[in-house]
């Protein structure tokens, strides 16, 4: 016996009838009588797909072995793949530009030289790839409502909340575009945080006019 099958040598007419049947139905393919061999003979001839010598029978739903050389040009194949993609993501991020809202209270000195020092700042680093919105709301605090709406409208990067009234309306008018508060003492007081420790947190951060004692 060897691998499930019963081999035999000899001439099968010495085995007898019994011998012979039994012969024809274990020597042929395990499991299987000789019907099962002419079958699968018939379905798949000689060579792979079918059978020749006995030999198993084959399908092409097999998994094939991969070669040393097949493993070897897939991964250079996912290699020069993922070097596409980062050259490419590269690319996009050098070609970006932004649009960045500015929502100022009042025409006021302060407030003025405040809006003024973050657009030369932001204009420094990212020179023509930066654009500003810039409005002001004429001392009406509903007034920045609109132009916050309007900017979350347009969907752009950044805003600028100068004044306390401009920062409680961005804060209001959303939660996803980064917000930047300038000229605002208290962000406790303003955005109502009754155990604010110094931070914000979500997408609000900036700076304060707040005077400390040394």
């Amino acid at each position: 016996m060897k691998n499930g099958r019963f081999l035999y040598e000899g001439n099968a007419a010495d085995l007898g009838a019994d011998g012979r049947a039994a012969f024809g139905r274990r020597n042929a393919f395990p499991g299987g009588g000789r019907e099962t061999e002419r079958k699968r003979k018939k379905a798949g001839g000689a060579g792979e797909g079918g059978t020749e010598c006995g030999q198993p029978f084959i399908t092409d739903a097999l998994p094939r072995r991969k070669t040393a050389g097949t493993e070897a040009a897939e991964d250079t194949a996912a290699a020069d793949t993922a070097s596409t993609e980062d050259t490419a993501s590269t690319e996009d991020a050098g070609d970006k530009t932004y649009t960045v809202g500015i929502c100022q209270l009042v025409q006021h000195e302060a407030l003025d030289a405040a809006t003024q020092g973050f657009k030369d700042a932001l204009t420094e680093a990212l020179g023509d790839k930066v654009t500003f919105d810039e409005q002001n709301a004429q001392g009406d605090s509903n007034t920045c409502s609109t132009i916050i709406n309007s900017f979350v409208s347009n969907n752009v990067d950044l805003i600028l909340a100068n004044a306390t009234p401009a920062l409680q309306a961005a804060a209001a008018g959303t939660n996803e575009i980064p917000i930047l508060g300038t000229s605002v003492t208290e962000y406790g007081v303003a955005l109502e945080i009754s155990d604010f420790a110094g931070t914000v947190g979500g997408n609000i951060s900036g700076t304060s006019d707040l005077q400390t004692s040394c």
